[in-house]
């Protein structure tokens, strides 16, 4: 409200208590000098050894004490901190991380019980001022366990033990910094506070990249491949840690129930599962063609990645008369066509996906081809 002197402002004395009477100033601090030096203690001990960088971001990790019992463990790990992490007395000999490659405090923390409480808060530095891009609060020991289990289940599916450790540089990959640092601090978000999140939002992330490598494909660059992973792996663990629902939870009749039931949380419908079983088998032409041309000219009928339902559709008799052409349409390959004509015939008349989720289905199928032979190759066998 405007006053007979004009509208507030930062330089006008009505804005501050007391207007700029020194002797008044204190009112403005309501911080009496012992407090004062304590807080400031207190931030040293932050940045000194609760402070982590976090793929272009700074963040801290804050435990806080929920109730009297917690105070050994807090204790215990403030020592810890304190003697240069030499002398580790907490329950892990080596602690992991899902944040980045590095150790931290989380992995220490995932085998308390919930007496403490951690805070996450994620700061950018401008010059001299600082900015809180993100608080999360109340984060539990038992919200980081199942974050650590999500990131070993995650592991077991796609890789062998001990190779590709997942962390969030997965899922940094498909947000670029700079450009979508807000979403990839939401998923963040999302992830600690387990909030929702749907595949439909990932889509065009996911694609975007995988778009940029595809073109590079046919000359056997690999950049595809690997980031089809990484994808995939980022969808795993989000199922895991509860933050993308898994919607393929009711049972899968067929050939590929075992495949669905471990990787498919996301191929509820028919015609997802179509789609991912054709660009398994779409990706086994393309083997054959490296095997037999050196080359996988193939890739130039997908459009790089932007086929429509039509498309998709209209692909299925392509790839079976290129297999046919190459004398390679084995009887694994036409049991593999006749259960996506299948799925065809079951979908809906008109599928509500976007161009992004179908070419992202298709991607990973692609990625899982090996996993649909051998079982295309088992069925054979007996």
């Amino acid at each position: 409200m405007d006053t007979p002197e004009g509208p507030k402002s930062l330089d006008k004395s009505t804005f501050l208590e007391g207007g700029f009477d020194e002797a008044k100033a204190w009112r403005n601090y309501p911080v009496c000098l012992s407090c004062k030096a304590h807080i400031e203690e207190g931030r040293k001990f932050v940045e000194s050894h609760l402070h982590y960088r976090f793929y272009g971001f700074s963040y801290f990790v804050i435990p806080t004490l929920l109730i009297p019992a917690g105070k050994d463990v807090l204790d215990e790990l403030l020592q810890y901190l304190t003697d240069g992490k030499k002398d580790i007395r907490v329950h892990q000999e080596q602690a992991d991380s899902f944040m980045t490659t590095e150790e931290d405090l989380l992995g220490l923390m995932q085998d308390y019980d919930n007496s403490l409480s951690l805070q996450l808060l994620f700061l950018q530095k401008i010059q001299s001022a600082e900015r809180i891009l993100l608080l999360i609060e109340d984060v539990l020991p038992s919200r980081i366990s199942e974050l650590f289990q999500a990131k070993k289940a995650t592991e077991s599916l796609l890789y062998r033990e001990g190779d590709h450790p997942f962390h969030f540089g997965f899922l940094r990959t498909f947000f670029r910094p700079g450009v979508y640092d807000k979403y990839f601090l939401q998923v963040v978000e999302y992830v600690f506070q387990k909030k929702p999140l749907s595949i439909s939002f990932f889509a065009p992330f996911f694609m975007e990249q995988l778009r940029a490598d595809f073109y590079d494909y046919e000359a056997g660059d690999w950049s595809f491949v690997n980031k089809t992973r990484q994808a995939l792996a980022v969808v795993l663990f989000l199922e895991q840690a509860g933050v993308l629902v898994r919607k393929g939870e009711k049972a899968v009749q067929g050939k590929f129930a075992q495949l669905f039931d471990a990787y498919g949380g996301q191929l509820e419908s028919p015609e997802k599962q179509a789609v991912f079983l054709l660009g398994a088998l779409t990706q086994m032409l393309l083997d054959i063609q490296q095997q037999k041309r050196g080359s996988k000219p193939f890739v130039k009928q997908l459009m790089g990645l932007k086929m429509d339902e039509k498309a998709i559709k209209g692909l299925l008799p392509k790839v079976i008369g290129k297999l046919e052409e190459y004398e390679s349409y084995y009887a694994s390959h036409r049991q593999l066509a006749e259960e996506i004509s299948h799925l065809f015939l079951s979908s809906s008349p008109s599928w509500k996906l976007s161009v992004d989720e179908l070419n992202f289905y298709f991607a990973c199928g692609m990625n899982l081809s090996w996993k649909v032979k051998e079982i295309v190759a088992n069925k054979e066998e007996k």
